[in-house]
C-alpha cells in the first residue's frame, strides 16, 4: 500500500472501541505494522512479541492486532482478573478460561505498590528516540489515566500505581496507536458517542458497574450511551485514547473520507461487527480542499496568555498537553510585564473549532485568569513524507512542494539523530545523506 498521509482521523465507535481495536483499525487503514514495530523497540521494553491477522466480524474483514507477552518476570505488576463477558481482548496469559476478556488491561487497583508509577512511565517516554508529537500525546493520556485514578481512589496522581496500565501490553497500546497516529499524519480526531455497554465488570475490589469507575470518570464531559447488548465495550484505554485526543464528538463530521480501517475486537458477534471503524481524509467541503499544487491558504485562530507566576515543569506540562488535544503549534516567547516581571507568552495556534476546547484546557491548567483571541491566516505547502535509505538506515523526510514545482526536502530530526547517535557521524552528515538519498530516489521515479 502506498503511503498514507490525512489530516483528520474519525473514531466510528459503534462497537466500543479498545487500545488493541484503535491499533488495529489504524493498521487497516495504512499505517505500518513493520514499522510500529521497529519504532516500539525505541522504547527497550523487551518481553512481548506482536501479530497482526486478518479476521471477520459478522463477514466483515477486519485487523486483528495482538500482544503477546513471552516474558513473565513482570507478571506481578498486571494482577490477574476474573473472567467476564466482554468484547474485546486481554492479552497477557492468565491461569484461568477466558472468555473474551475487553481490552489492554485497566487501571484499577492500587493495593499492591509494586506497579509502574506515572514517573517511571513518563521517564520511559523520554528516554525513548520517538517522535516529540508521539512523545507529547502518548505522555498526555498516561498523565490523564493518573489524574483519573487519582481521583477515583482519592491519592495524587503521582502516587498513582498502574499495576495494569502500567504493563508492557497496555503501554506498547498507547504508544503505538501514538506511532500510528503519526505515521498516518493525522493532525486532528473527531469520534462518534461511544458505546459503553451495561451490566458489571469483574476487578480486583469487587464487581463493578459499566462503565467502571475510571472509565466513567474519563468519559466527563463526552457524550456516551449504553447500547443493547450488555458487556463492556469501551475499556479504559481505549477511552483514555480517544478522549484524551479527540476535539470533537459527531457521527458525521463534515470532512472528505480518503481511506478507512477496520480494528477487530476478539469476539464474533452475530448480527453486530465487533469492531472499530475508522475514516481517514481531509477537513472542509471538496472545494476547500487544498490544493496538491499550490500553497493553501488557511484559517485559523491564534490563542494568547502572559504568564508570570508558573513554573517551567508547569509550563512544559502545558505545551504537551496542547499539542495533544489538537493544537497545530504550541510556543513561548519570554517577556516583561508590569513591574518588570520576567515572564512568557503563551501563543496556540489552533483550527476555529478548536477555539473554545483548547482555551478552555489553558483555563484549566494555567493561572491565567484571561485568553486572547486572534482570527488569522496562514499560508502553508502541500507536503508529504518518504522514507529513503541512506548507508546508515532509513530516514524519513518531509517533502513540500512549492507553486512552481520546486520541493522543499526536510529530514525528520528524531530519525537523523538516532542515526548519527548509533553511527557516530555528525548530524549533519547524516541529513546531508537523507537529503542526497531523497534526490537519487526522485530521479530513479522520474526515469
Amino acid at each position: 500500500m502506498s503511503t498514507v498521509h490525512a489530516r483528520h482521523l474519525h473514531f466510528d465507535t459503534f462497537a466500543g472501541a479498545s487500545g488493541d481495536m484503535i491499533i488495529g483499525a489504524l493498521l487497516d487503514a495504512g499505517a505500518s505494522f513493520d514499522r510500529l514495530q521497529s519504532d516500539l523497540e525505541q522504547l527497550g521494553l523487551g518481553g512481548y512479541t506482536l501479530s497482526l491477522r486478518r479476521v471477520r466480524r459478522a463477514a466483515i474483514d477486519c485487523a486483528k492486532f495482538d500482544v503477546c507477552l513471552t516474558d513473565t518476570s513482570d507478571a506481578e505488576a498486571i494482577p490477574h482478573r476474573h473472567p467476564h463477558e466482554g468484547h474485546h481482548e486481554h492479552h497477557h496469559p492468565h491461569p484461568e478460561p477466558h472468555h473474551h476478556e475487553p481490552h489492554p488491561p485497566e487501571p484499577h487497583h492500587h493495593g499492591h505498590r509494586h506497579g509502574r508509577g506515572i514517573r517511571e512511565i513518563l521517564a520511559l517516554l523520554d528516554a525513548a528516540n520517538l517522535n516529540a508529537r508521539v512523545k507529547a500525546r502518548a505522555a498526555a493520556i498516561f498523565r490523564r489515566l493518573a489524574e483519573v485514578e487519582g481521583r477515583v481512589h482519592g491519592i495524587p496522581p503521582e502516587d498513582v500505581h498502574f499495576h495494569e496500565v502500567g504493563a508492557v501490553d497496555a503501554i506498547v497500546d498507547i504508544v503505538g496507536a501514538c506511532l500510528c497516529l503519526e505515521q498516518l499524519g493525522v493532525e486532528h480526531v473527531t469520534s462518534s458517542p461511544l458505546r459503553v455497554g451495561f451490566g458489571f465488570v469483574a476487578c480486583a475490589h469487587g464487581r463493578y458497574p459499566i462503565p467502571a469507575p475510571g472509565t466513567a470518570e474519563l468519559l466527563k464531559g463526552v457524550p456516551f450511551y449504553a447500547g443493547d447488548v450488555e458487556g463492556e465495550f469501551t475499556t479504559p484505554t481505549g477511552a483514555a485514547i480517544i478522549t484524551t485526543l479527540c476535539r470533537s464528538y459527531t457521527r458525521t463530521p463534515p470532512f472528505t473520507v480518503t481511506h478507512t480501517g477496520y480494528g477487530a475486537g476478539t469476539r464474533d458477534t452475530p448480527g453486530l461487527p465487533n469492531a472499530l471503524r475508522v475514516f481517514l481524509g481531509t477537513d472542509g467541503q471538496p472545494d476547500e480542499r487544498p490544493d496538491e499544487e499550490t500553497p493553501s491558504l488557511q484559517r485559523i485562530s491564534t490563542l494568547e496568555a502572559n504568564l508570570d507566576d508558573q513554573s517551567p515543569q508547569e509550563l512544559g506540562y502545558v505545551l504537551e498537553r496542547l499539542l495533544a488535544a489538537g493544537a497545530l503549534d504550541v510556543f513561548f516567547t519570554p517577556v516583561y510585564m508590569k513591574k518588570n516581571r520576567p515572564a512568557v507568552l503563551l501563543s496556540v495556534l489552533c483550527c476555529p473549532a478548536d477555539e473554545e476546547r483548547l482555551t478552555q484546557l489553558i483555563f484549566r491548567e494555567t493561572t491565567t485568569l484571561g485568553v486572547r483571541v486572534r482570527p488569522a491566516l496562514r499560508h502553508i505547502l502541500p507536503r508529504r513524507q518518504v522514507r529513503v535509505v541512506t548507508p546508515d538506515g532509513e530516514v524519513e523526510v518531509k517533502v513540500a512542494t512549492l507553486a512552481d514545482g520546486t520541493e522543499k526536502v526536510s529530514p525528520e530530526y528524531e530519525a537523523c539523530r538516532r542515526l548519527a547517535e548509533a553511527t557516530g557521524r555528525p548530524l549533519q552528515q547524516v541529513y546531508a545523506a537523507a537529503r542526497e538519498a531523497y534526490e537519487k530516489q526522485r530521479t530513479a521515479s522520474a526515469e
